[in-house]
């Protein structure tokens, strides 16, 4: 089984972002809030990270629970930091929950690949149904 190039890119830059989201946590802002959304935040873009690179069909959900947190961050941040205008922040998160979409749509849509060309005979099949 071959594990799809956007995977891989994927992978990597949720690896980055792991480090970054432990980095937050650790040395980040004072406000309790953040630093739990940091770490939930590490903690998600870890797994997805890892079910991406080993292509196990949570992946999906791994992606779901980090792009939930992403947004709660987002908003968090608005509220406890930056408070940028409103019509502002709502333009620049439905930008962000748009490629957040787009990414999501993309990793079902191979998972589900991967799944039906393993079904039909191969014995590396992920080890859940997408």
């Amino acid at each position: 089984m071959k594990r799809p190039t956007g995977f891989t890119m994927l992978a990597v830059l949720l690896g980055w972002l792991t480090l970054a989201g432990v980095g937050n946590a650790v040395i980040g802002p004072a406000h309790g809030v953040l630093r739990i959304l940091a770490l939930a935040y590490a903690v998600a873009a870890g797994a997805t990270a890892f079910g991406l690179w080993k292509v196990r069909a949570w992946a999906f959900s791994a992606f779901l629970a980090w792009a939930l947190v992403v947004v709660l961050m987002m908003v968090a941040m608005q509220q406890a930091q930056f408070r940028i205008p409103w019509p502002a922040f709502f333009g620049f998160a439905c930008f962000i929950v748009l490629i957040l979409a787009l990414l999501a749509f993309y990793v079902r849509r191979s998972l589900r690949k991967i799944v039906e060309q393993s079904a039909g005979g191969n014995a590396a099949t992920p080890r859940a149904s997408a």
